[in-house]
């Protein structure tokens, strides 16, 4: 498969949202995962490849429904829109279960490597 490079214009990463929820509502309501969004109605559109946010979008929204789908209660997945404090476009996916234990947080990111002589 060849990619393309991205196909750069103006987004509307509400209307984005918007389409990915439609499109993953039906699996996450099988899963007892409810959907909702807090869109902030002043946020910014973004130069970028609108496929390429849909893809992160999907990503971040599925992972969170696959982490939470085995719960035995109804969970909410949150998926928010606003603008940071220096105008910046701030976009979060979160629910409801309990997260990452804070002393983990900040080896997230950590990778071991192994050297093999």
């Amino acid at each position: 498969m060849v990619i393309g490079a991205p196909n750069q214009e103006l987004v509307n990463v509400n209307e984005v949202i918007r389409g990915m929820i439609v499109f993953l509502r039906s699996g996450a309501t099988q899963f007892a995962v409810l959907i909702r969004t807090e869109l902030a109605a002043d946020v910014p559109q973004v130069m970028g490849d609108r496929v390429q946010l849909q893809q992160v979008l999907m990503n971040l929204m599925m992972n969170r429904v696959d982490a939470i789908k085995d719960v035995r209660a109804t969970c909410k997945l949150t998926v928010q829109s606003q603008r940071g404090e220096d105008g910046q476009l701030l976009i979060s996916v979160r629910d409801t279960r309990v997260g990452l234990p804070t002393r983990q947080a900040d080896k997230i990111f950590q990778c071991v490597l192994y050297h093999q002589d």
